[in-house]
């Protein structure tokens, strides 16, 4: 028959976990920093396995157990079990799904060629490497007591076996999505909300982050920005406050230009002019070397390096977008007094990385190099 103690009650025979009315739940909310929530659970289980170190809130997933202090209110009788009261502290995210908070973020954007970067804070549980196995058979991540949910974005810094591509010297760490999630495994897709996939071999062992924490991995919102460095401080819990930096492109940018007239940079504006040491009585007396001038153009994109214009003379690559103007010079000379340069006009002579952030990233500054030589100079 039932046992009736203040503010709860006891179902004899059954185990159970309630949480009780008296006192009322305490709320500590905060934008910069962890959620704190103090409540009191009852159980007739001392050993319970929602009331232990870490384990997500049966009401607020985004909240974790961080201290309990069981107190026995009825002691166990004649094979029924006692009652015991849970005073709990909860950490976390109080309005989020997973104990991953979101601090702030800030960002710089130049005009200039250079990389786009900012920078995100983070309070999180997922921030260190946890590790995990793999299941082939069942296509399954064994993660015992994982805080993940559904649609989560995880990385694997390192792996043995699977075809999962994990975080190496010579590749960056995939981003997959946990589905079918449980306490202690989930499965991934390539998309959120995507099909299983395929480990193709067991996983003997590796480890598992949230993958806003795994350099390499791409912004959730920014494709072109990833994550070029993460740094995690604890005070010696699970907890870790993680500054991430991102880099990369957010918008494409206008291409930087430099303009060369014999080596001598200058505006499409500045005039050139040539000084003949005591003036041009006759040609014969003076040698004009007509200077090479040269157009640098200078990128930050996502696209593949298009080596395949390099080297070429031919008027539909050998000109730059939007040439600089430059007048034609008509020298009138005996032919034999003259030296043909060939090739002449306007040619694209070297494309190159300039900066890349990794060999692996998709985003990197490079340059086409043109010139620009005159058909004809005197001898």
């Amino acid at each position: 028959m039932p046992v009736l103690a203040p503010a709860f009650c006891i179902i004899t025979g059954k185990r159970g976990t309630y949480q009780l009315a008296l006192p009322e739940p305490r709320y500590n909310c905060s934008r910069t920093d962890v959620d704190e929530l103090d409540d009191s659970w009852h159980s007739d289980w001392l050993d319970n396995p929602k009331l232990t170190e870490g384990c997500q809130h049966p009401l607020h997933p985004g909240l974790i157990l961080d201290v309990f202090t069981p107190t026995l209110e009825v002691p166990e009788f004649d094979g029924n079990p006692g009652s015991y009261t849970f005073a709990c502290k909860w950490i976390g995210d109080a309005r989020g799904k997973t104990p991953t908070k979101f601090i702030s973020r800030g960002s710089s954007r130049t005009i200039g060629v250079g990389f786009d970067q900012f920078s995100e804070k983070y309070l999180s549980w997922n921030a260190h490497p946890m590790p995990i196995t793999g299941t082939a058979s069942t296509n399954t991540i064994n993660h015992a007591g994982n805080t993940f949910a559904n649609g989560d974005a995880i990385a694997f810094p390192a792996l043995t076996g699977s075809s999962l591509q994990a975080g190496s010297s010579s590749a960056l760490a995939a981003t997959y999505y946990v589905i079918n999630r449980t306490i202690d495994a989930y499965q991934v897709s390539a998309t959120k909300g995507g099909s299983v996939i395929s480990l193709g071999s067991n996983i003997t062992a590796g480890y598992v982050l949230d993958a806003r924490f795994v350099v390499g991995t791409v912004h959730p919102l920014w494709p072109n920005m990833m994550v070029t460095a993460a740094a995690p401080i604890d005070t010696g819990t699970r907890w870790r406050n993680v500054d991430v930096t991102y880099t990369g492109m957010q918008f494409g940018k206008p291409f930087h230009r430099i303009i060369t007239c014999g080596s001598v940079q200058m505006s499409s504006s500045d005039p050139i002019a040539w000084d003949f040491p005591g003036g041009w009585t006759t040609e014969l007396n003076s040698n004009v070397q007509l200077p090479e001038i040269g157009c640098v153009d200078t990128y930050l994109g996502s696209d593949t390096l298009p080596t395949e214009l390099v080297p070429s003379a031919s008027a539909s690559v050998g000109t730059p977008p939007d040439p600089p103007d430059i007048i034609s010079i008509y020298i009138t000379v005996d032919d034999s007094k003259l030296i043909h340069n060939w090739p002449n006009g306007w040619s694209i002579v070297d494309v190159s990385h300039s900066d890349t952030i990794n060999s692996q990233a998709g985003v990197s500054v490079w340059r086409k190099v043109w010139r620009f030589i005159f058909p004809v100079s005197i001898k």
